[in-house]
Parts: C-alpha cells; structure tokens; sequence
C-alpha cells in the first residue's frame, strides 16, 4: 500500500506530495481504512479542493 499525502493545501494544490509505502495483511488494512474513515467523518474538513469535487 502506498499512502500519498501532502503538508498543506497549498502543496497538494500545487502537487506537491510524499509518499509512503506500507505493508500490511487484510486485517491491518482493514482496521487502518476504519480509523481514516471515522477520522475522516469526526474532523471539520470543510469544502474538497476544486480538483476532487464530483
């Protein structure tokens, strides 16, 4: 698994990102989607960037 994340908004929008590759078995990918999900759903994220709106 290869998580890509950026520092801020300003360099994601500009396309600056890092990258981090993880093994994992099912199970651990499993409970870290979990966590990012129930992170995700608890955090004021605000409106996406332009670029990932539907």
């Amino acid at each position: 698994m290869v998580l890509e994340y950026a520092s801020s908004l300003d360099a994601y929008t500009a396309g600056v990102r890092q990258r981090l590759l993880i093994a994992l078995n099912p199970h651990q990918a499993q409970e870290l989607a979990e966590g990012l999900l129930m992170a995700a759903e608890s955090a004021s994220m605000g409106q996406p960037p332009t670029s990932l709106r539907s």
